[in-house]
């Protein structure tokens, strides 16, 4: 996958930094995870679902204050906006804050939050072991998933 290329032809949209930052974030690649969230967040003329990720992302990155600042943030938007429980679950993954991230999935869910089918992807795999993670999935209605080291054959 030429990334280079998938940035250029799609300029102006934010979703796909979204995802590279993701995919940055996963690699262990915190430079281009950040400055990806940071496109995106541009692109996105500050949307809490990419302000989310870039705490999440500061956060992984060992920029904890930065993270909190972030947090603080979305809280203060919270009371003039509606900003998704998932939201804030994701900035408080980053600090892999195991009980605040599982408040906030819990929210999500109980609000039938759209984007919980996001709960599969790689940025929630330190929670995978959690029994309240697990019952937000099947909650949901998600698919489990093979362990990591499991292969087809």
């Amino acid at each position: 996958m030429n990334v280079r290329l998938i940035q250029v032809m799609n300029h102006s949209f934010p979703v796909v930094n979204w995802f590279l930052s993701l995919i940055y974030l996963l690699l262990g690649d915190h430079a281009r995870a950040r400055a990806a969230s940071l496109t995106a967040l541009r692109e996105s003329n500050d949307g809490a679902m990419y302000l989310a990720t870039l705490g999440c992302v500061l956060a992984r990155a060992g920029e904890r204050d930065a993270a909190h600042d972030v947090v603080r943030i979305l809280e203060r938007r919270s009371s003039e906006q509606y900003i998704s429980p998932l939201d804030m679950c994701i900035a408080h993954a980053g600090f892999e804050d195991l009980h605040a991230s599982l408040l906030w999935l819990e929210k999500a869910v109980g609000q039938r939050v759209m984007r919980v089918t996001e709960l599969g992807m790689p940025l929630f795999e330190a929670f995978r072991h959690e029994p309240k993670f697990t019952a937000c999935v099947q909650r949901v209605g998600l698919p489990g998933r093979p362990a990591a080291s499991s292969t087809s054959g």
